[in-house]
């Protein structure tokens, strides 16, 4: 039986492993001391765990096998109807259940969204403040709901927002929000994705190595090279189950390929903080806090209550705020937990690449590649769909 090392605790590393278990000898290597990546979760008072980061998906066919490994492991898929506020330097702009309070404005806003959006999929020499400009959308409904919502669920800085094609957001908007009332229709794994990180360990044969940085990955003789701190080991194939950047960092001589593809995929640094008081959150509904003075100044700061929008059994109300790392929103003595992610985001390098992954495995040499970073709406399904993916060139 052929050895496989997979760095990468994250969704995808644990479900490639899980998939291909039957054929190889696997070491999953991690070098944080948690399984999950940010799918995780943290215990708390009284032992309940709440997640530290992703926790929902939307309400269609869209992450169907996310859906059927949780059916297969035995976990309870939930529906949830999300209420979104947004706010600008915490005066409330828009509800996603009663609208600005502009009636007519925001008839006009919805209807676009529903019908007109559609054909600007094609649209990749506008962007967003095209639609203002042209009378389609109200700048107020742009600037505080369509921008920041597309910021939040495409990790990506607000500002970055406009200067996307207008192609991406309305092609992730049709795919994943359209009609307009799915932007509160989402479904969920009862207690959190790290249910469903956990299942695929505790149902694979593997060895797990947590508290592990590979520090040099070596292309030798047909086989692959690990360097841990003082020590060497060797396997037969590996796969990347890591950031891009992390993996170009790691790998030793990359090819043209690699260094083409891995290193033309950006990235966003996120803090998920938990905390008890709400600091902003209304009534415990996902809310978008947006601060700042001008467009590049603005910061996000996205909070919502685990026991309102999710049913956690909690003795009290915790909240997990999702912010950039410089800009705490939380008092020191009310946090909890926090941890930080970097999640891939979509600017024009990533686009161009996002979608060449089984260019990057096809041109391996017994080192291949899997995750969400490589797909273009950077969801968990996407990973799972890699690892899925991947697993069948590995099974051949």
């Amino acid at each position: 039986m052929q050895r496989l090392a997979v760095i990468g605790g994250g969704v995808s590393g644990v479900c490639l492993a899980h998939l291909v278990q039957e054929q190889y000898d696997i070491t999953l290597f991690e070098a944080q001391d948690y399984l999950g990546g940010n799918n995780c979760s943290i215990e708390v008072e009284g032992g309940s765990r709440v997640p530290m980061g992703v926790i929902i998906y939307p309400a269609r066919e869209l992450f169907e096998h996310t859906q059927a490994f949780a059916d297969k492991f035995g976990l309870q898929r939930k529906p949830a109807h999300l209420a979104h506020i947004f706010c600008s330097n915490d005066e409330v702009r828009y509800r996603s259940y009663s609208g600005s309070g502009h009636f007519l404005r925001d008839i006009k806003d919805v209807a676009y969204l529903n019908y007109g959006f559609k054909a600007e999929t094609e649209s990749h020499d506008r962007k967003l403040g095209d639609l203002v400009a042209g009378n389609k959308l109200s700048k107020e409904f742009v600037d505080y709901v369509l921008a920041p919502f597309a910021a939040l669920y495409l990790s990506v800085p607000y500002a970055a927002i406009f200067e996307l094609p207008l192609s991406t957001v309305a092609g992730w908007w049709n795919k994943y929000c359209h009609p307009f009332h799915l932007m509160s229709s989402f479904n969920y794994i009862d207690g959190g994705n790290h249910q469903l990180i956990d299942r695929f360990a505790e149902n694979t044969r593997m060895k797990i190595r947590l508290n592990t940085a590979v520090s040099k990955v070596s292309r030798s003789d047909g086989q692959v090279l690990l360097q841990l701190d003082n020590d060497e080991e060797r396997f037969d194939k590996l796969v990347f189950a890591t950031r891009p950047d992390e993996a170009l960092a790691m790998l030793d001589s990359p090819t043209a390929t690699e260094n083409q593809l891995l290193g033309n995929i950006e990235t966003n640094t996120l803090t998920s903080t938990l905390h008890r008081q709400p600091y902003g959150c209304l009534d415990g509904d996902i809310t978008l806090n947006m601060y700042g003075d001008d467009r590049a100044s603005t910061h996000m700061v996205t909070t919502w209550g685990n026991r309102k929008c999710f049913g956690m059994d909690l003795p009290e109300e915790i909240y997990t705020s999702l912010h950039q790392v410089d800009k705490e929103p939380v008092d020191d003595s009310d946090i909890l937990a926090q941890r930080t992610f970097k999640v891939p985001v979509q600017m024009a390098s990533t686009w161009r690449v996002s979608d060449r992954l089984d260019e990057l495995n096809s041109d391996s040499d017994a080192i291949y590649y899997c995750g969400s970073y490589f797909c273009p709406s950077y969801y968990h399904e996407d990973g799972i769909d890699s690892a899925m993916s991947l697993a069948g060139r590995l099974l051949e």
